[in-house]
């Protein structure tokens, strides 16, 4: 649970926050980036964008009055794990986050389940799981019984 609800955050970043304009200016910049990643399946760069926009909009609320602060220390540990096992062990992973706590972080699916286990053993992590793309889209029509 957070003490500060998304929305009311958003709105309390927009109205009092000095980086609010600068973020949303900048943002589509970084979409694009991340979109222009991903088309090419440029990794390193879509992990770029990625933590880019989040601390970003992480810095948006920090700066808001009374500032909101989703994060933890366990939240700290782990941003800071992600950035070794990036930078010391050589893995391409990188993380992001919403309006709140908890850390997602996108990385190369043969290396998903080592990197649970490794963030899973840092202190106060409830829990790691690995998610992974599901299935084709489907489409049902309710009532009628077909896709």
């Amino acid at each position: 649970p957070k003490d500060v609800g998304s929305r009311e955050g958003m709105n309390r970043s927009r109205d009092s926050s000095p980086f609010y304009a600068s973020w949303v200016q900048n943002a589509q910049r970084l979409h694009e980036e991340g979109v222009e990643a991903m088309l090419t399946r440029d990794l390193p760069r879509l992990i770029t964008s990625m933590e880019a926009s989040t601390l970003r909009m992480h810095a948006v609320a920090l700066t808001s009055e009374p500032p909101v602060i989703y994060w933890t220390p366990q939240t700290w540990a782990v941003l800071n794990r992600v950035r070794t096992l990036r930078e010391s062990d050589g893995l391409c992973c990188g993380f992001t986050m919403d309006a709140g706590p908890n850390v997602k972080v996108l990385c190369r699916g043969e290396d998903a389940l080592e990197i649970a286990q490794t963030l899973g053993q840092e202190p106060g992590v409830q829990q790691a799981l690995v998610c992974r793309p599901g299935g084709a889209v489907r489409v049902e029509v309710q009532g009628r019984g077909d896709a």
